[in-house]
């Protein structure tokens, strides 16, 4: 059994940009926990004899009466919590919608996500980064009134490869998920063993440098400087066809286009939906034709020619949460 325990300190930290699949310099993480009358709290919990810690958002606006949801937004490689909240202004939505969100921490940055033959610390010893979020869970709902039947996950890159890696091992304990800006790791494919459908969005960008579309290597090219090999991925058709065949997905629409709501950003984004799938389970597909490796409405945080484009004709967060809320675990 996990030891848990939470610290307080206090901590400043600079306002740098998202790094989404290779160390960049971090801002310093505190295990901080504020005032009660404080929205956000920083704490660590102790799993598998390793310190983890994460940031919790928790509106002041919440009613204590009713059960609240909870969503998991797990950042992207060389990230944290604090970067992926300002990436994604989850906090925002949930003060607006009235659920928790938590925003862990992955072991030395990286999560490990399935992906073998990398050197990345946390893939390489194996960090049990799965039984980290469910114990992550279970004690955020020791705290706090949540509703187990919308408990939701999403993330980015190396955060939406370890969704998949949550989904193929821990199904049951999300009514929906939201991979964006990842395919499913090669590795992991084989491996994968849901135990119930889900229902899935999942958002990638037909131009990323870093997540090939269509599969192969992951960005073979970053850094320049000091190249490491960071595991293969299966194309983005190919991670579809497998969480909408696992869903006995029976019908697939045609691609709707969105507005283009910035027709300055050199994207389109489209959607095609798999329904008709076991209790309704069903997989959208969001493809953002001239996207890179950005989470869609969000900052360029790094330069185009790193990362691509960010999309601006969508706000990535309010899309997925309009799709969590919509879905339920019975």
């Amino acid at each position: 059994m996990s030891m848990l325990r939470a610290q307080c300190n206090r901590f400043r930290f600079r306002n740098l940009g998202i790094a989404m699949l290779t160390a960049v310099v971090s801002t310093l993480l505190s295990t901080a926990c504020p005032a009660s009358n404080s929205e956000v709290r920083h704490a660590s919990l102790v799993h598998d004899g390793i310190s983890r810690t994460y940031r919790l958002f928790v509106p002041l606006n919440l009613s204590s009466s009713n059960p609240a949801p909870l969503v998991l937004v797990l950042h992207g490689g060389g990230g944290n919590g604090d970067k992926m909240a300002r990436l994604t202004k989850f906090d925002a939505a949930a003060r607006k919608y009235g659920f928790i969100v938590v925003y862990p921490d992955a072991y030395e940055k990286h999560w490990n996500d399935g992906r073998q033959g990398t050197s990345y610390t946390s893939m390489d010893t194996n960090v049990d980064d799965v039984g980290f979020l469910e114990t992550l869970i279970g004690h955020i709902q020791s705290q706090f009134a949540i509703d187990a039947s919308r408990v939701y996950i999403t993330g980015a890159s190396n955060g939406g490869m370890m969704t998949y890696r949550m989904l193929c091992e821990r199904t049951p304990l999300f009514a929906a998920a939201a991979p964006v800006i990842a395919n499913m790791p090669t590795d992991l494919v084989g491996a994968c063993v849901p135990a119930a459908p889900i229902p899935m969005l999942i958002l990638n960008g037909e131009e990323d440098p870093l997540m090939p579309w269509n599969g192969g290597e992951i960005a073979p090219d970053f850094p320049k400087r000091r190249k490491v090999f960071k595991g293969t991925v299966v194309s983005t058709e190919e991670t579809v066809a497998y969480w909408s065949t696992w869903n006995a997905c029976t019908s697939v629409g045609e691609k709707t286009y969105l507005p283009d709501a910035d027709p300055n950003d050199g994207t389109r984004i489209w959607v095609q939906s798999h329904t008709g799938g076991t209790d309704g389970a069903v997989v959208h597909l969001y493809g953002v034709e001239g996207g890179g490796h950005g989470w869609p409405g969000g900052a360029q945080y790094l330069v185009e020619s790193i990362i691509g484009k960010v999309s601006q004709d969508v706000d990535a967060t309010e899309l997925i949460w309009q799709f969590f809320q919509n879905h339920t675990r019975e």
